[in-house]
């Protein structure tokens, strides 16, 4: 039995939907996503300097084409600077998914327990306002990497 990864799922979903490519900046949180991208050959990176430029790329090319685009951006501030650019594609029905990543902290607690706990920035909550639809996936240890 062949074990596929989240990020190999993902892939694939994307390329059935019709996506040619996925504007981002390369972070450590994303790089089982670019990894997956890569070893797929079916969806090309376009690397950006900033993630606002990468959610705005993908929502020119979606107004354009009329066809599904996506951004993506890692942990902390480069999810929320996907926000405004967001908006301006949300305004504009242009079909658009954004990837933005989370890191999930281990803590030990004075137990010596060790817990997971999300990182303090919640962009999804920030964001609801430009989205029909949001999935956090959460990290626990029974899911697939």
């Amino acid at each position: 039995m062949v074990h596929r990864t989240v990020a190999e799922e993902l892939v694939d979903r994307l390329t059935l939907a019709g996506v040619k490519r996925v504007y981002g900046s390369v972070g450590d949180s994303l790089n089982a996503v670019t990894d997956a991208i890569q070893r797929s050959g079916k969806l090309k990176w376009v690397h950006v300097q900033h993630e606002e430029t990468a959610a705005f790329a993908a929502g020119a090319e979606a107004q354009l084409s009329g066809r599904l685009a996506v951004c993506a951006g890692s942990y902390g501030p480069d999810n929320l600077h996907l926000i405004h650019a967001l908006s301006d594609a949300h305004h504009s029905m242009a079909p658009v998914i954004a990837i933005a990543t989370h890191i999930l902290r281990v803590l030990r607690d004075t137990n010596g327990m060790i817990g997971g706990r999300r990182a303090p920035r919640r962009t999804a909550a920030l964001s609801r306002a430009t989205l029909l639809y949001c999935m956090e996936k959460l990290g626990i240890s029974r899911q697939p990497p």
